[in-house]
């Protein structure tokens, strides 16, 4: 089976941040919901015509998906959930409810630190200096054999 990777596009955010090259502006509700409606439905006929491939990881961003009101997102997420199976779908989010009604793994952050992972990946140490050992002999050899 073929993968992609899908990215939904929420293009509202309460201002426009000066930074922003994203298509994104802020919107009334009625326009809002709208959009929502749209690609609820845009979900729904893609989920059909690309039945042959599978969606291997979803990211649902924007704008500032959390600015559109919580009933809409939810909506989405439950066709997101029936496109995806058990695939990855990230979701960067304000909202506890959503992260806990929807989240297998929830990540939080601070500063750009992690201060708490319901589901945090064990690395193995002996492992991982293993395959950094032989990523640097292997590419050692390979610039001597350049070299001769």
């Amino acid at each position: 089976m073929k993968k992609l990777g899908l990215y939904i596009h929420i293009p509202f955010c309460v201002k426009k941040c000066h930074y922003c090259d994203f298509l994104s502006a802020p919107a009334t509700s009625k326009v809002q919901k709208s959009y929502m409606e749209v690609l609820r439905k845009e979900i729904k006929e893609k989920a059909t015509e690309y039945s042959q491939w599978e969606a291997d990881t979803v990211f649902f961003g924007g704008g500032t998906p959390t600015s559109v009101p919580f009933e809409e997102i939810v909506q989405v997420m439950e066709l997101l959930k029936q496109v995806a199976k058990d695939r990855l779908v990230v979701m960067v989010t304000h909202n506890p409810d959503l992260a806990k009604e929807y989240a297998t793994r929830i990540v939080k952050l601070r500063d750009g630190k992690i201060i708490d992972d319901t589901n945090p990946y064990e690395v193995d140490e002996k492992k991982l200096m293993y395959l950094i050992m032989l990523l640097l002999c292997t590419k050692s050899l390979y610039c001597r054999k350049r070299r001769w």
